[in-house]
């Protein structure tokens, strides 16, 4: 009846079906348009330019792998200091969205007003009952660095994915603070310190990166390798995403670049 060379005549039933088929075209374009604005407001929670001073520069770049994803990156300016953090929700989606806009708020909003042991106390405590309700976790790597003198201390909860480079191709990976937040209520994370000499960067990513890599050294190693031919954080940012940049992608990917340049 839609198409062909002669007239033909639609009954009841079939106009029925028409409207309920039109009906459902509606909501499916309405959906998806709903989907789209909300991973432009995702996008919107996370810096949209980088970060440049006399002193430092800084880059990220989130990829999830649908619409919507569970990872994000952020920082702020506290005075002489920067805070920068890099989280992953385990999951995709919507569900990993929503978990990952809470724990984005309470991050940001803890980390802002309070020391680290203290604000890792108290987002943990806030966090944990609703991500076992979930049946959720969440990894984070939370750092602070005074821009001054290039002291970096950090947490590192579950995420494992934060390495120094060095101009030379030298890297090192940092330590692990404890488990992901949501996984031992009531663990307490260890304050690692460190130094950003000038030159160097700070990388993290999170784990949908691993996936383009057949292990963990392989990966590590083309992050330190490409460090050594990127001229500023947004450039090594942009080489380290480009390898999740395809529909193929299987897991959301966060890439955060901290440089130090004197």
């Amino acid at each position: 009846c839609l198409v062909d060379d002669r007239p033909r005549e639609l009954d009841a039933r079939e106009r029925r079906l028409l409207a309920e088929m039109a009906g459902w075209v509606e909501r499916e374009l309405a959906a998806q348009d709903e989907m789209d604005r909300a991973a432009q407001v995702q996008q919107m929670l996370m810096p949209r330019t980088g970060l440049l001073t006399a002193r430092i520069e800084a880059a990220g770049r989130c990829l999830p792998a649908r619409s919507l994803g569970g990872d994000f990156y952020d920082w702020m300016v506290l005075g002489e200091d920067l805070q920068v953090m890099v989280a992953d929700v385990m999951g995709k989606g919507i569900p990993a969205a929503l978990l990952a806009a809470s724990a984005r708020a309470v991050l940001r909003g803890t980390f802002q007003y309070n020391a680290a042991p203290e604000a890792m106390a108290r987002a943990a405590g806030a966090l944990t009952p609703l991500l076992e309700e979930a049946g959720a976790f969440v990894t984070a790597f939370i750092a602070r660095l005074d821009t001054s003198t290039g002291v970096l201390e950090y947490i590192d909860a579950g995420h494992g994915l934060a390495l120094i480079l060095s101009p030379d191709g030298a890297s090192r990976r940092l330590s692990n603070s404890g488990p992901a937040v949501g996984l031992v209520a009531g663990w307490t994370w260890e304050i690692h310190t460190d130094t950003l000499e000038p030159g160097q960067t700070l990388l993290v990513v999170s784990d949908g990166f691993l996936d383009f890599f057949d292990d963990l050294e392989q990966a590590l190693a083309t992050a330190a390798a490409l460090n050594t031919v990127a001229a500023t954080a947004e450039e090594l940012v942009r080489l380290c995403s480009d390898y999740a940049d395809s529909p193929e992608a299987d897991d959301d990917t966060t890439v955060l670049a901290l440089r130090r340049l004197a």
